[in-house]
Order: structure tokens, then C-alpha cells, then sequence
């Protein structure tokens, strides 16, 4: 139930974004990546952005913010991590 109330949230935002998102120059696997990508950051990020990126470039745009802002969440969880093994090991 938890996944299909997810799905259902951000359905709407993949919806009403995806159109802004198509052109004719960019391969289908780009939309596929995008799709799975789409969260709720992305989703405002795109929002308050996409006039002033040129239609041919927004996939691009899209899949490099998702790709930054997955790499620096990742580094976050990995350092947080650390931190609390090395707290827990001088306890």
C-alpha cells in the first residue's frame, strides 16, 4: 500500500512535467530516466526553471540536477554514517 500511495503522489507532478520535458532531438531513454527520477525538488526545481532553458535542453538540465542532487545526498548519507560508527566506537 505504502509504494502504490507514493506512486500516486507523484504521478500527478511526472504528468504535468513530461510535457515540458519532449522534444524531437532527444532519445526516448532520457524521458524513461526522467520518469523514474521525478521527485518533488526536481519537480519545483523545473517548475520555476524551465522558461529559461531552451526546449531541446531541458531533459538534460532535469537529468543533471537529479544526478547532482543524488550524488550529494549520497555523500551526506556516507559522511553521517561515519560520523555515528566513530561516535559509537569511542562509546
Amino acid at each position: 500500500i505504502a509504494v502504490w500511495l507514493v506512486n500516486a503522489r507523484l504521478y500527478p507532478m511526472t504528468v504535468a512535467l513530461m510535457p515540458l520535458l519532449m522534444h524531437e532531438n532527444q532519445p526516448r531513454w532520457k524521458y524513461y530516466l526522467s520518469c523514474h527520477f521525478i521527485a518533488v525538488s526536481s519537480w519545483l526545481i523545473m517548475k520555476d526553471n524551465y522558461k529559461s532553458i531552451e526546449k531541446e535542453n531541458r531533459n538534460t538540465f532535469l537529468n543533471l540536477d537529479l544526478t547532482s542532487l543524488t550524488s550529494l545526498l549520497l555523500c551526506a548519507f556516507a559522511n553521517s554514517g561515519n560520523k555515528i560508527s566513530r561516535l559509537a566506537a569511542k562509546s
